[in-house]
């Protein structure tokens, strides 16, 4: 026997389209309780409960049953607005939901639909007066029904276009009823217009327990009064394929006018997202109806970085003139991007797009559910279907396990029959986001939604140069070719609107030199006119034959890029103390590893068949204070490339997940700028030595567990070919061993206190820019005193000498130039903090690690 549960209707909290118009929702254990498993769209019966039947009978109707994906009491239902107005369900009431046995409980397909038109519009003719154009309003109809998927008695349909007239229908009966629910079939429902609109029905109620009527015309139920209706023919049974065009309709639908041809042209630098892209709209061309295809989605993702092209690729689809264009913006309402939606199939061949969808779906918008929902119904109603096949939804029936959206499994819009080619509503859907994965929900991703996805990438070398060729610039005709090959090779990881960014800066600088030379010159010819040297028109000859600068230079160039820096890079320190390779005085070996890894960036078939793979990780250990972290400071000076520093605790964060992620994007940020060099100074506070590795005391805090992290990113699935990643420690022993083999941090280099030849050189740097005396300042002496001494100490003992001779002089016991006897007396007055025991530590590691 079917079981029943008694509840009070509530409202949606945000009206649903009208697909889900007569779904009824309920909490997830009365769903079970109904059906005994988690099934959506079964047909259910709504009975009033209580009342006086003698006195008026109780209402009865039929609806679909769905769980509700937000946290629902389980005395509550949610009904539509539109489907209460419809059924005259009162809320104040209680009502018994109840769910037939086995094939009764399965929605039918609707054989014959009885519409009526019900607009009221001073100055409009009833459709019943012009029966020639009633085919056309009614194959509208039938479009309109396909996107609702359920009919139902009662159900209004508004604002159906046809010649710019807007006009609103009433659904009076399905299948004779006026109390059931069905799915309209694109193959097999017919629609027919009721010209009678004061005819009334009395029409039998299915029961509880009685059967589906069958979807062809023996199989319905038959009514005692039938409705009256003009003897227009079933469009599906008599209808011709090309129907003519009545002599006063200034236009027909938009499927009854030839379909035009949607192309981009190639556009510089970004050819192969042209090329893709131009795949995917052939789907929409006249050519492609003669080709049986399989399903297709009608929307298409172009993902890449702020800057890259995707917003003026979106503009160029638009300006192809194939159809309109209706925009879906991040600030719009759920029912605004409905009415989009709603417009763009009124109005096809048309173009929705959606630039940044990431900002459409942030986390904080409160019915973000609700959007994505609708965001699916719709993609689902526009695809494209095939030619050959007719069925389910290609989704599958388990969309209900996405924690966010409740999805649906029965079918959407699919052809029972075979066709001659694929069928489409003539909309494209265009969206951009910067992270598929990370702005795109799951559920969107799936097939046929949001599963076409295009990489709009940073442009390389070739792409850069086209890109700059394509703006046109006023360059030296003798030198454009050249110039334009210099600056596309010096601006790694500048985007397309970097280039416009710096090309602009370029001309802004240009136009202000040019007017200062304007100015300059007429207070020359003012100052000449007023001495009286401008004789017979000499001067304003001598100004015309003055040639303007007006080309472009590469100083112009120079000075745009010393303040224009890639996009993303924003947020970096890009600009580190200007340290060259030549103040790195000792480290002969690590500075030539360092060329040399820079070099196999730049010319890697030079190396190819002699170094493989090229080594991508070194780590610089020693004392503090030794040129560690100059020499990646040289490193970015010397090589050009771009440049990212971070100590590893500035990574770390109290909150679960969020270092890993600071990991993953500065990984992520040094590929899309590469060429690029990473120093990760201090790596022992973010790669310290796991529990598992014997030895707790060695690093404590956040810093262990970030370890996968940075494992997963030396050596993941996406090379490093283009980065270089530098990493210091004082504590080459406190590191997880995981860290340093192959692949990772493989190339180690020692950096001990500077040598005696290494501290003369420091000492003799230091000296040149102050005053050292002439007869009193012996290098080797103090070279030879200061010992295990850390370039950093020596540098702080240069800094006490002058203080300590500033001091003497101004006592008057001493000149006003530092002498040895300063720097001795400095010197004997600092400790050592790189003793003996210290330096055979470093040794020892060394010895473990060979």
């Amino acid at each position: 026997m079917p079981k029943s549960i008694v509840v009070n209707l509530a409202s949606y909290q945000n009206e649903p389209p009208a697909k889900a118009a007569s779904r009824v929702l309920v909490s997830k254990d009365n769903l079970i309780l109904l059906t005994g498993q988690l099934e959506n769209g079964r047909v259910c019966v709504i009975e009033q409960v209580g009342g006086n039947e003698l006195a008026a009978p109780l209402r009865r109707r039929e609806a679909t049953l769905w769980v509700s994906p937000e946290p629902l009491k389980r005395n509550l239902a949610r009904v539509s607005k539109a489907f209460r107005e419809a059924c005259s369900l009162d809320a104040t009431e209680k009502w018994r939901i109840t769910v037939p046995d086995g094939d009764a409980g399965v929605v039918p397909e609707a054989a014959d639909i009885v519409v009526e038109d019900i607009t009221d519009r001073e100055g409009l003719a009833p459709l019943a007066a012009e029966p020639a154009k009633v085919p056309f309003w009614v194959r509208c109809l039938e479009e309109q029904m396909d996107l609702a998927d359920v009919v139902f008695p009662g159900m209004v349909i508004r604002d159906v276009y046809q010649w710019r007239i807007r006009r609103t229908f009433l659904v009076k009966a399905v299948d004779g009823r006026t109390d059931n629910v069905a799915r309209f079939a694109v193959d097999t429902s017919a629609v027919r217009l009721s010209a009678d609109t004061s005819a009334t029905t009395t029409l039998p109620i299915r029961t509880v327990s009685s059967r589906s009527p069958a979807a062809s015309p023996a199989g319905r139920p038959q009514s005692r009064t039938t409705t009256t209706t003009t003897q227009l023919p079933a469009l599906r049974a008599q209808r011709p394929m090309t129907p003519a065009r009545p002599a006063s309709v200034a236009h027909t639908h938009p499927r009854s006018s030839p379909r035009r041809r949607i192309q981009l042209e190639p556009i510089e630098g970004l050819d192969g997202v042209v090329e893709e892209l131009n795949q995917f709209l052939s789907v929409f061309n006249p050519e492609a109806e003669a080709l049986g295809t399989s399903d297709e989605s009608c929307a298409i993702v172009l993902q890449g970085d702020e800057g890259t092209g995707k917003s003026m690729l979106l503009d160029r689809v638009a300006a192809t003139g194939w159809g309109g264009v209706y925009p879906i913006r991040s600030n719009d309402k759920l029912s605004a991007i409905q009415e989009t939606f709603e417009t763009a199939y009124q109005q096809r061949p048309s173009i929705v797009t959606l630039d940044n969808i990431q900002d459409l779906l942030i986390e904080e918008r409160s019915n973000r559910t609700a959007v994505i929902q609708t965001l699916c119904d719709n993609l689902d109603r526009l695809r494209v279907r095939g030619g050959t096949s007719s069925a389910k939804n290609n989704n599958g029936d388990n969309d209900n396990d996405d924690d966010e959206v409740v999805e649906t499994s029965d079918p959407v819009f699919q052809p029972s029959t075979t066709q001659t080619g694929p069928e489409t509503a003539q909309v494209i859907v265009l969206v951009t986001c910067r992270n598929y994965l990370k702005d795109v929900p799951a559920i969107l991703r799936k097939p046929l939604r949001l599963d076409d996805v295009i990489f709009v990438p940073f442009p390389d070398l070739s792409a850069r140069r086209s890109i700059l060729r394509s703006f046109n610039m006023a360059l030296p005709p003798d030198r454009a070719e050249a110039m334009i090959a210099h600056w596309s090779q010096n601006t790694h990881a500048f985007n397309g609107h970097d280039l416009w960014r710096l090309c602009y800066r370029a001309k802004k600088l240009r136009r202000r030199l040019n007017l200062q030379r304007i100015a300059q010159e007429k207070e020359t010819s003012t100052m000449e006119a007023a001495s009286g040297t401008e004789a017979n028109g000499e001067l304003s000859g001598g100004t015309r034959s003055s040639p303007r600068q007006d080309y472009l230079t590469d100083h112009d160039f120079e000075q745009a890029r010393a303040v224009v820096n890639p996009s993303c890079m924003d947020g970096i320190n890009v600009k580190p103390r200007p340290v060259y390779w030549h103040q790195i005085h000792g480290q002969q070996e690590l500075v030539q590893a360092l060329k040399e890894g820079v070099d196999m960036i730049h010319r890697p078939e030079y190396y190819e068949g002699l170094i493989n793979p090229f080594p991508r990780g070194y780590l610089l250990y020693g004392p503090p204070g030794c040129s560690k972290t100059m020499a990646a400071q040289a490193l970015a000076t010397e090589s050009g490339l771009n440049y990212f520093s971070v100590k590893g605790g500035e990574l770390l964060n109290q909150y679960v997940g969020e270092t890993e992620r600071g990991v993953r994007d500065l990984f992520e940020r040094a590929k899309r700028a590469a060429p690029a060099v990473i120093f990760l100074d201090e790596i022992d506070a973010l790669g310290g030595r796991r529990s598992d590795f014997g030895d707790k005391s060695a690093s404590s805090g956040r810093g262990p567990q970030m370890v996968p992290a940075l494992l997963s990113e030396m050596d993941g699935f996406e090379s490093l070919s283009k980065v270089l990643v530098l990493a210091a420690t004082n504590r080459p022993e406190a590191l997880d061993p995981a860290l340093l083999r192959t692949g990772r941090f493989d190339s180690h280099f020692y950096v001990p206190p500077p040598d005696a030849a290494a501290r003369r050189a420091i000492l003799a740097g230091w000296a040149r820019t102050m005053r050292v005396s002439h007869t009193d300042f012996d290098l080797d002496r103090l070279a030879e005193r200061t010992q295990q001494y850390s370039g950093a100490e020596l540098l702080g003992i240069c800094q006490k000498a002058g203080h300590r001779t500033m001091r003497a002089f101004t006592a008057g016991q001493g000149p006003p130039v530092i002498t040895t006897g300063a720097f001795e007396a400095v010197i004997a007055q600092t400790p050592k903090t790189i003793t003996n025991e210290v330096l055979q530590h470093y040794e020892k590691w060394a010895a473990l690690i060979q």
